[in-house]
């Protein structure tokens, strides 16, 4: 009975107002006014989003080519690993042998915090070194790696430049680097005398594949027994570099005249430090970011970004650390010189 009742009230209530009143409403009418300016929409609403961490950056506009070049992002295990190589995410042993030994080191380091050493007890045959596939990177919590495989692809007549920050121990021979399907099988190669205990030392140049090589590899060696660390490694591709961002995708962004747009990113940026993105690019720290469970290189910082800005004739828009950060850090932003 209540059930039936409820329903009936309810529709009796709704026409008591008609009726008590007696006439229906009147029709309701809008008139605007086109001659009347109330304001204006302004145009920065059409901005873009970015978020440093979701390939915005790294993987994206960046002409950074590998993933995880300063080595932060640690070994990759899981519990149906045997054999752990010491060799951090995104890179693996270009051969496994006795006289080979690889470890992340985290009280030698180039740009904080740790680097790669790589040593030969002997010379054998085996290099002692590392080697990347290539990447691209993706949502980190969509992928457990945070990546897919999208193997390097090199032909001839292209230009790669290279970076690399070297220290020595016991050690005096070439240190190379070279691209390739294999060690085996190299399109192109460098080598750089490196010193006996030398201290870090930056070195440059060219590779020029001499072949086209698909599902290629970056690798990084020696062949001379002794000590070695590495940090800080890149590799871009000369004709699409201006200034660390991808000339193609900058005039991509360029074709959209985005008037605004926001970096570091929304939840990203909680626990993002904009100091970190200062000075020399090869000695800025990898951070691990906890919203998003992954790494950044701090490659592109606040001066970057505003000169990439500037590049695409477009208004910065800085968002600040309300997470791990304080109103006095995000104040210093504004006396920032930039």
């Amino acid at each position: 009975m209540r059930r039936v009742l409820l329903p009936l009230l309810a529709s009796c209530l709704c026409v008591i107002p008609w009726s008590l009143g007696g006439q229906a409403p009147a029709p309701a009418s809008i008139r605007v006014d086109l001659e009347q300016r109330l304001g204006a929409i302004d145009p920065k609403v059409y901005g873009h989003f970015t978020e440093e961490t979701l390939s915005s950056y790294e993987g994206g506009i960046s002409s950074e080519m590998l993933f995880n070049r300063k080595f932060e992002f640690p070994e990759e295990r899981d519990i149906q690993q045997i054999v752990f190589t010491g060799v951090p995410a995104g890179w693996e042993a270009i051969a496994l042998d006795t006289s080979v030994t690889l470890v992340p080191d985290t009280e030698v380091h180039f740009s904080p915090s740790r680097s790669q050493r790589i040593a030969l007890s002997k010379a054998n045959g085996f290099p002692a070194g590392i080697q990347q596939s290539g990447y691209h990177y993706v949502m980190p919590h969509v992928s457990r790696k945070q990546r897919i495989d999208d193997p390097f692809l090199f032909r001839p007549g292209e230009v790669y430049e290279v970076r690399i920050a070297c220290k020595s121990k016991d050690f005096a021979g070439p240190l190379h680097i070279a691209l390739g399907d294999s060690h085996e099988r190299q399109v192109a190669k460098l080598s750089f005398n490196v010193s006996r205990d030398q201290d870090w030392r930056t070195y440059r140049g060219e590779l020029r594949p001499s072949a086209k090589s698909e599902k290629s590899k970056f690798m990084v060696y020696i062949d001379t027994p002794g000590t070695v660390w590495i940090d800080s490694v890149s590799l871009v591709r000369a004709d699409l570099n201006e200034g660390g961002f991808r000339k193609d995708a900058l005039a991509l962004t360029q074709r959209l005249t985005p008037t605004s747009i926001r970096w570091p990113g929304g939840w990203f940026v909680s626990d993002y430090h904009w100091q970190d993105g200062l000075g020399p690019v090869d000695q800025r720290p990898a951070r691990f970011s906890r919203p998003w469970n992954a790494y950044t290189t701090n490659d592109v910082g606040t001066d970057d970004f505003i000169g990439l800005c500037r590049k695409l004739g477009a208004e910065p828009f800085i968002t600040v650390n309300v997470g791990t950060g304080t109103p006095e850090e995000a104040g210093r932003i504004l006396q920032w010189p930039s």
